[in-house]
């Protein structure tokens, strides 16, 4: 085997051929980070000429010279291949320590042990300790099983639907029934779910400052949804949203309005004629409930009017990459709950991974607590409505180079502190 770097071209040859690839470890996020500074290198493992492993590695400049590497996501590799892998970080750690590293940084996209809707380790379940072990057993240092968020981490903890063998059905059926109650909502109400083209991304971004707002989180800028557009292009990104059309649904409700007052009238008509039946009767006052209730709904809409003719009422940023659709980011307005805007959105989707082949789709991330307590319960006990079961990643790993000097930049890390 033999260990060396590669061009571009290589790289995307053989990611193509990877199954279990994140949108993470791409030439695309690549180029975003390198748009920021950071500088971009291709290393693979060969066997015979051919490529069997692979890495795109990203640094940055620190103290004295040295670089901060990092492999987003991992590698392109089997970490089940004990041999393939020992060589390859052999061979990384000695190319890292020639490019005067000063540490590596990774965050496999590996899961950890196996568990069920509720956070459970599943008995009998697969485990990958066999991996983490082996990183340890190389000097790799563990940051912990963690839980909670990190704005300057990727995600440990995830909430997956397989949809591998499913059909429509199935999916509902394995559903919450408050679940498909919201999605029948949304049907009932004629919500509509929509991509936004790229120079619409405005109106996706206002929808995120206005939930970040609400739940307390600091919003992406529009430019962030634009670069995204831009590098990954209209094949592996989609921006959509819920609409409501209000202007169609009061003109829908006085429809109903007219229809029922003119059959009350009939009936009313008839009950002069002194033909008094129960049947009549019963009609009669169904009608007269129908009628206000009605009233009361064209009140409601013709309110709703006054925010436009067309409402935004929850969207969502999706990456279509690989074996799977992941839900990046989403928001809602809670004025239109009611509307079940964001059911909408996701089983739209879902819909969507299954027609195009996808295998999982992915809600993406939760803190991995699992009791109220947790600052996004709300979010979790969303996601598992929809059914699937809680992925738990092994985790983010360092890698000291330059042991001495790593030391040294932890010490004044702290004093900085």
């Amino acid at each position: 085997m033999e260990f060396g770097t590669i061009s571009e071209k290589e790289f995307i040859e053989f990611e193509n051929t990877y199954q279990r690839k994140c949108f993470m470890q791409t030439v695309q996020m690549g180029t975003l980070r390198e748009k920021k500074g950071w500088k971009i290198e291709y290393v693979a493992l060969r066997d015979k000429q051919q490529i069997i492993a692979t890495a795109m590695l990203l640094s940055y400049s620190t103290m004295m010279g040295f670089r901060i590497y990092h492999a987003l996501r991992g590698f392109l590799i089997d970490y089940k291949n004990k041999e393939v892998c020992t060589f390859f970080l052999k061979e990384l750690k000695q190319y890292l320590k020639k490019k005067k590293c000063l540490y590596f940084y990774m965050d496999p996209y590996i899961p950890y042990v196996e568990r069920d809707i509720d956070g459970n380790i599943v008995e009998n379940g697969f485990s990958n300790k066999d991996i983490m072990n082996m990183f340890s057993e190389f000097g790799f240092l563990h940051e912990g099983f963690t839980k909670g968020f990190d704005e300057d981490k990727q995600v440990r903890w995830m909430f997956v639907l397989p949809l591998k063998n499913k059909d429509k059905d199935t999916i509902l059926k394995e559903m919450s029934q408050q679940t498909r109650r919201s999605i029948q909502r949304s049907y009932k109400y004629g919500v509509q779910v929509e991509e936004l083209a790229e120079h619409e991304l405005d109106v996706f971004t206002e929808l995120m400052q206005h939930t970040g707002k609400r739940k307390g989180f600091i919003p992406r800028d529009l430019s962030y949804y634009q670069e995204m557009y831009e590098a990954f292009g209209k094949e592996h990104i989609k921006y959509v949203v819920a609409k409501l059309n209000i202007k169609k649904w009061l003109e829908k409700e006085k429809e109903t309005l007219a229809r029922d007052q003119e059959e009350y009238k009939q009936i009313e008509a008839v009950l002069k004629e002194g033909e008094n039946s129960k049947k009549h009767l019963k009609r009669q006052r169904m009608l007269l409930e129908n009628i206000e209730v009605c009233q009361k709904k064209i009140s409601e809409v013709e309110q709703l009017l006054v925010d436009g003719e067309e409402l935004i009422l929850a969207g969502g940023m999706f990456v279509l990459y690989g074996e799977e659709i992941i839900y990046l980011a989403g928001g809602s307005y809670s004025k239109y709950k009611q509307f079940s805007g964001s059911y909408a959105v996701q089983w739209h989707m879902i819909q969507e991974a299954m027609e195009k082949g996808y295998e999982i789709y992915n809600f993406y991330g939760i803190s991995g607590i699992f009791d109220e307590t947790a600052p996004d319960y709300g979010v979790y006990t969303f996601k598992r409505g929809f059914g699937g079961r809680v992925v738990e990643l092994v985790g983010s790993f360092m890698l000291p180079v330059h042991k001495f000097w790593f030391m040294v930049y932890k010490i004044l890390k702290k004093v900085k502190k």
